[in-house]
């Protein structure tokens, strides 16, 4: 596992995950694990607010409380990383 992840003993980190059925899910942790996915979402993101910030408006609570009705949410929770 040490050779196939290329894992120097003493410096690098893995994170592993137990998947429905018994599955492991490992990986090599590197200085900084990145999303690709969230960060072009986040230029997306950026520019539009940039190039049209007429569109951007504040959140309507009440349309949130809408959004989760039926659900158990406490919007008083910390979200984590993983959510």
């Amino acid at each position: 596992m040490r050779e196939a992840l290329k894992l120097k003993p003493g410096q690098d980190s893995i994170h592993y995950e137990i998947l429905p059925g018994g599955q492991v899910f490992m990986c090599r942790l590197g200085d900084e694990q990145e999303d690709h996915t969230m960060n072009a979402f986040l230029r997306f993101l950026d520019a539009d607010i940039q190039n049209n910030p007429q569109k951007t408006r504040p959140f309507n609570i009440q349309q949130g409380k809408k959004l989760v009705a039926g659900m158990d949410v406490n919007i008083d929770d910390e979200i984590g990383d993983d959510e």
